[in-house]
This record gives structure tokens, sequence and C-alpha cells, in this order.
């Protein structure tokens, strides 16, 4: 388990030592990757379902995204949820299938990133960019490199799970220092 620092208002551990870096409020240590699993899957969830009667049933018109994570993939097409546990689509899923899936990827991401939440946050987004805060205030782009219509910044979306303020502090943090 990834050793992190804790979130102000986090029952029983927190985010990582990058989101202890931005947060305006004092810290604790050591929370485990599950727990900044734990702590970020319902925000990412709130965000990604829109606040649907049933998010675990949630879909999005004519994109192929559904459940709670918004996870992408139809009968026949892999996508990102990719036919995970035998289901189609992940709002074909029930709840718990939908859940562990999220806490597998965020944990997969939490570790390949050394416990930055931010990084796991932007991961599930759009993981292109997930490892270069650079790019987090432009649009996603297609592999033709044409932007992505109707995106928003990965710096917005992980500002609506993490919050703007630590989201821009994060960035800040993240920019290169000037020798001295």
């Amino acid at each position: 388990a990834t050793s992190a620092a804790a979130l102000p208002g986090m029952e029983g551990g927190s985010a990582s030592t990058a989101l202890a870096r931005a947060a305006p409020h004092p810290v604790h240590s050591a929370a485990t990757t599950e727990d900044i699993a734990n702590y970020l899957m319902p925000k990412i969830g709130d965000v990604e379902s829109g606040g649907q009667k049933d998010p675990y049933k949630a879909t999005q018109g004519a994109s192929s995204a559904s459940g709670k994570y918004q996870y992408t993939g139809r009968q026949g097409s892999a996508g990102t949820w990719n036919n995970y546990g035998g289901y189609a689509r992940a709002a074909d899923a029930p709840p718990e299938v939908q859940d562990q899936r999220m806490k597998e990827d965020l944990g997969a991401h939490l570790n390949h990133f050394g416990g930055d939440p931010f990084k796991a946050v932007v991961a599930h987004y759009y993981p292109a960019w997930a490892n270069d805060p650079s790019k987090w205030n432009n649009i996603p782009v297609h592999s033709n490199g044409k932007t992505i219509q109707g995106a928003e910044t990965p710096a917005s979306y992980a500002g609506k799970v993490l919050g703007a303020n630590r989201v821009s502090s994060y960035l800040a943090s993240q920019q290169p220092q000037p020798a001295g």
C-alpha cells in the first residue's frame, strides 16, 4: 500500500502527499492506496454520473459511456469497460461490479503515479495526459491532433473532483523552479 498524507474531512485517511502539498489545511500522514481510492470513488462517480437518480444506470446520449463512472464500450466494442465482469456495458453491471472496477483502476493509477491523486483522477478522464500536468489546461485532442468537441480540460475535470483551488495549487507546484 502506498503511504499518503491525509485530506481534511476524510475519515480515517486521505489523499496523497501531492494532495497534501496543495491542501490549504493541515494534513495527517498514513493513508493507504485503498483509503485514497475510497475517498476518490464517490467524488468521481458524482462528477461522471451528473447526479442522475440511479447513477449506476447512467448513460450519456449517443456516447457509449455508461454507469456511475462513465466507462465507454458496448457490445462488440471494448472501450474502457472492456466487457469487465462479463458485462457489455458498465450500466449493465451491478453496483458492486462497477465499484470494484473503479477501485482496481484507481489503485493501479495511484500505484503508477506514486500515490498522486491528481494524476490518478486525470488518468480516469484523459489518460494520455495524466503524467504531464503542463497539458492539463488544454482541451484534449483526438489521435489526429484535432480537439475533442465538447471536452473540458483535464484541470477543469480534476477541479470538479478535488476542488479547483487545490488543482490550481497543485499545478503551480508542478512548474519548474528557477535555478537558485
